[in-house]
């Protein structure tokens, strides 16, 4: 199927987005099968590579489904398209996410903006109609339970070397360590949290340079994150800890726990970096690119210092719900100032592929062999439209690590703790009683 994106600034209350729709991010998914992104990059070199009319493959099923994520945080959803279908979808200003006071306040701003668009001959009666459906039925796909936005936890703060990192403290017994990765912090684990501090002290700790930990001056290579968080880890006298890790948190947890395997309990995953990267061929077009356009020279740094991508285009594209104000709020909050972006312009640029950096490409190498032979457990959560752990990658970890289990989310892209947050803990509550049964029966 074909799709063109039309943003309508000027012709809809609220139309925001100007008529090329560049800056918005397309996610199709045929059937219930892969999910396939497309972001149309604003601003960078690379923006003319990605053309107005997006093609998207069926993979054999008879339907499909379309949501646009507009610059600005609107989202749209678009169900049952067909093969060969060539459509033209507008920018209707109103999100079938966001905190409605009803149904009805919804209903009527979807219905104002299709009016609009199709009094300015935009829209045919019976687009008018299939579309106000799809919203309404987007709405009422939405209303189940969200994960809170909601952060009780006390902060703490560690003197770790030159500065300090915050982290919350829940719970008693032995230590469940819990490691985010790019661009988050602990607030990523706001909603596991509570299902795991019944069972031991959750400690999670936002990274240097992140969340509301110090910002030294220092280059935040992998090397120096995983400087800062061993000393962390020796701040708090942390021993028999259970590893929870997600994304950079993954390579972090591992590199500690392969040197200082006789502290560590076991391990769970997800969006691990399990491998190094053979060459951005292995990514989907679309992020091969945008990875390319971060590990260019300047590109790179107005991507992220200007246009701050990661907060405003990656994090809400990988998550399969819309995030909520308060949510992007806090995730912007560590990264106001453009000089405080450095983390998450050197995080993409510390990707071990094709053999660079090199350090980094040898100390992925070495965990991979390690989580090869050790038999510590270990519990991989995985998606079938996972981005870092794709079905491929989990197959390898399944014929190639010992003492592993796994466990498949409904869905998920890369922020599974922002979606699926109670299959998380629920699952990883099992598995961790296991270790325990396991244990007492020894």
């Amino acid at each position: 199927m074909q799709l063109r994106l039309v943003g309508t600034a000027g012709v809809t209350t609220g139309g925001a987005v100007n008529r090329d729709g560049i800056g918005a991010v397309v996610r199709f998914t045929a059937g219930h099968g892969q999910t396939v992104l497309k972001p149309v990059l604003a601003g960078s070199s690379h923006a003319s590579q990605n053309s107005l009319d997006l093609t998207f493959g069926m993979r054999g099923k008879h339907r499909g489904t379309v949501e646009v994520l507009w610059p600005g945080g609107v989202r749209n959803r678009l169900y049952g398209v067909k093969p060969f279908e060539r459509l033209t979808l507008p920018e209707i200003p109103c999100s079938y996410a966001d905190d409605w006071p009803s149904r009805k306040a919804y209903r009527y701003c979807v219905k104002t903006a299709l009016g609009e668009l199709r009094r300015d001959g935009l829209l045919t009666g019976q687009q008018q109609a299939r579309l106000l459906r799809s919203a309404l039925r987007a709405f009422r796909a939405e209303r189940p339970r969200r994960p809170s936005p909601h952060f009780p936890f006390r902060s703490k703060h560690a003197k770790v070397l030159d500065s300090t990192m915050h982290y919350v403290d829940v719970g008693q017994g032995d230590p469940i360590l819990l490691l985010h990765g790019n661009p988050t912090s602990s607030y990523l684990w706001r909603n596991v949290i509570p299902q795991l501090s019944k069972l031991g002290r959750v400690i999670a700790p936002d990274l240097i340079g992140m969340g509301r930990s110090g910002k030294p001056d220092i280059d935040y290579r992998f090397i120096d994150h995983s400087r800062y968080l061993e000393e962390f880890i020796k701040e708090l006298d942390l021993s028999n800890i259970t590893l929870v890790l997600h994304d950079w948190g993954s390579a972090l947890g591992f590199h500690y726990a392969r040197r200082h395997e006789d502290k560590v309990k076991a391990l769970a995953f997800m969006e691990a970096i399990l491998l190094p990267m053979p060459s951005l061929e292995v990514l989907p077009d679309e992020f091969a690119a945008l990875f390319q356009a971060l590990r260019t020279p300047g590109v790179g740094r107005d991507l992220i210092y200007d246009q701050n991508i990661f907060i405003e285009q990656v994090l809400p594209a990988l998550t399969v719900r819309e995030l909520g104000a308060e949510e992007m709020r806090r995730y912007r909050a560590p990264f106001l100032q453009p000089s405080s972006r450095e983390p998450m312009l050197r995080w993409p640029n510390e990707v071990p592929i094709a053999g660079q950096p090199a350090d980094n490409t040898e100390i992925i190498n070495a965990n991979s062999v390690w989580l090869s032979e050790t038999a510590l457990p270990k519990l991989l959560i995985y998606s079938k439209t996972g981005f870092t752990t794709p079905p491929a990658l989990v197959a390898w970890a399944q014929v190639n690590l010992p003492n592993l289990q796994t466990f498949k989310l409904k869905e998920g892209l890369h922020y599974f703790q922002e979606d699926q947050p109670d299959a998380i803990g629920g699952e990883i509550a099992r598995w961790y009683r296991s270790l325990v049964s396991t244990a007492k029966v020894r």
